[in-house]
């Protein structure tokens, strides 16, 4: 019985799949195989039940699991607070938002290279309910993302407050000065899919006036929603900081609306328990870094 056959068998039982492992391993599946029937033979016992097409453990599997994971914690406390960051190897999967990537993560990543030369970062970018889902299953290490995201076995660091505001187009003929939700209704609203943090968040600020928010285009992404809002096709609601540069040039102006759209605390998150290392690192570095302000990336 190895460390590397142990760290597997941990892997497809928190990703699912042999072959899920095997990519978070940069393996191939039948070395993830060869390390699991190892394990078994140097066991004596059989840990998954090969008659379903699912990794199923059995009951056996399932005693293994439960002293795997403390393996694994206290492997990872010792290259945490002992070995150098240099020496750091591994792959630690970060999920973001587009809001995040189009403003500092680049500068994370760079960091994070600086840092921990060894440690592959893999970059996955996606709406803040598919990042959750993906945390909870263990498809990404840490997630950047609005929230809390709730759970006493989360970590959530406090990064920033982003501001959040009504556009439209800079061209638009807007007849009010000041315009509360009901008049928002005469113009297109553009939003982001039902399942986005931010589309909820307006939904939500709609209903607080008795507005049920029918008549709206969708996007998947925020710099889609700020094009067809400068190009005339509707309004639309926007990290006002990130998208400087459209309010420079004209394209687009700020709505003066009443009550204002609530603002978005972001944080990372992570699970402490079977954090690698290295995301702590990220962690120290995303604090330091973040800033939804693009006009000083």
């Amino acid at each position: 019985m190895t460390l590397k056959q142990l760290t597997t068998f941990y892997w497809v039982c928190r990703l699912g799949s042999f072959a899920a492992a095997a990519e978070y391993l940069f393996s191939t599946q039948s070395a993830v195989s060869m390390r699991i029937r190892e394990l078994e033979t140097s066991l004596g016992v059989e840990l998954f039940d090969r008659s379903l097409r699912a990794a199923r453990l059995t009951p056996k599997g399932r005693d293994l699991i439960k002293h795997v994971e403390q393996i694994m914690a206290v492997t990872n406390e010792i290259e945490r607070s002992i070995a150098s960051p240099d020496n750091l190897v591994g792959t630690v999967t970060i999920g973001a938002t587009e809001l995040v990537a189009i403003t500092w993560l680049p500068s994370l990543v760079a960091a994070m290279h600086e840092r921990c030369p060894n440690v592959f970062l893999k970059l996955d970018l996606d709406s803040a309910m598919n990042q959750t889902r993906k945390l909870e299953r263990g498809a990404i290490d840490v997630a950047i993302l609005p929230g809390p995201t709730a759970g006493s076995k989360y970590t959530n660091v406090f990064l920033e407050e982003v501001e959040f505001c009504w556009v439209a187009g800079g061209k638009n003929k807007v007849l009010k000065s000041r315009h509360t939700p009901e008049d928002l209704l005469s113009y297109q609203i553009l939003t982001l899919a039902a399942e986005s943090f931010s589309y909820k968040l307006v939904e939500s600020w709609f209903k607080k006036s008795d507005i049920i928010m029918e008549r709206h285009y969708i996007a998947n992404s925020l710099s889609v929603l700020a094009e067809l809002a400068a190009s005339g096709v509707g309004i639309t609601y926007l990290p006002v900081t990130a998208f400087e540069h459209y309010f420079r040039d004209g394209r687009l102006k700020v709505l003066d609306v009443h009550p204002c759209l609530p603002t978005l605390d972001y944080y990372l998150v992570f699970e402490e328990r079977v954090a690698h290392p290295a995301v702590y690192i990220v962690s120290e570095l995303a604090q330091s870094l973040s800033d939804f302000d693009i006009k000083r990336q």
